[in-house]
């Protein structure tokens, strides 16, 4: 399948979704629960486009929270969570875990956003806090964050040099600092921890707290 032929199924997706109640995903899904957690998700963020975040509840907006931490967290860990458009979820994210009975979870959110220094913020100075953040981040990895003409090079050197074992044959010495390290090391440590959390089962627990709050998740 081309990629048109995806962009064409995505918006199929979003039509069939949009408006729809929580019993009509159900039926529309079939009861699958992967299927059914990506339709609610894409027919509150229709809903989200369509009248502002104002008007979404704060349980629609804890659905949104919880997927993108999942999203985020399971590709790239919790520096990713904090880099990417997910951010905006920080201020809410242990506070939607513990809404839908991932208390285990929600520690480990809780000690990750702790060690980032984002804990207790105001508003403003978070905002800041996660752009000086996602900044820092690009900088220190600027090294894995390949565009296409690079990666064109790349394989240009490797296919013309049999003996090179390091696609990256030239790196700076060392782009990080004493500081960051440890902020890493501690950020890894979480991302593991929430990776054997796992047996909290998220995903059932989220499905059940959009049951529960049919009434207040209406997309």
């Amino acid at each position: 399948m081309g990629y048109q032929d995806i962009m064409r199924e995505y918006a199929k997706k979003l039509e069939s979704y949009s408006g729809k109640s929580v019993d009509e995903l159900l039926a529309i899904t079939n009861g699958n629960e992967i299927d059914f957690i990506q339709a609610i998700e894409m027919a509150i963020q229709q809903k989200l486009e369509r009248l502002g975040e104002d008007n979404l509840s704060e349980e629609e907006v804890i659905v949104l929270a919880v997927e993108a931490l999942e999203r985020e967290v399971n590709n790239g860990g919790y520096s990713q969570f904090f880099v990417n458009s997910s951010r905006e979820y920080t201020p809410i994210i242990v506070h939607a875990l513990g809404r839908i009975g991932c208390t285990e979870t929600a520690k480990i959110t809780e000690r990750a956003v702790k060690a980032a220094g984002f804990s207790g913020l105001a508003p403003l100075t978070l905002k800041d806090a996660l752009d000086a953040f996602s900044k820092e981040y690009e900088r220190q990895n600027e090294y894995r964050l390949v565009t296409p003409a690079q990666a064109s090079e790349i394989v240009k050197t490797i296919t013309s040099n049999a003996s090179l074992t390091e696609p990256f044959a030239v790196r700076p010495n060392s782009l990080s600092t004493p500081e960051w390290d440890v902020l890493e090391e501690e950020l890894n440590e979480c991302d593991q921890l929430y990776y054997a959390a796992g047996v909290e089962n998220i995903g059932g627990k989220l499905i059940d707290f959009v049951k529960a709050n049919k009434d207040a998740i209406q997309p």
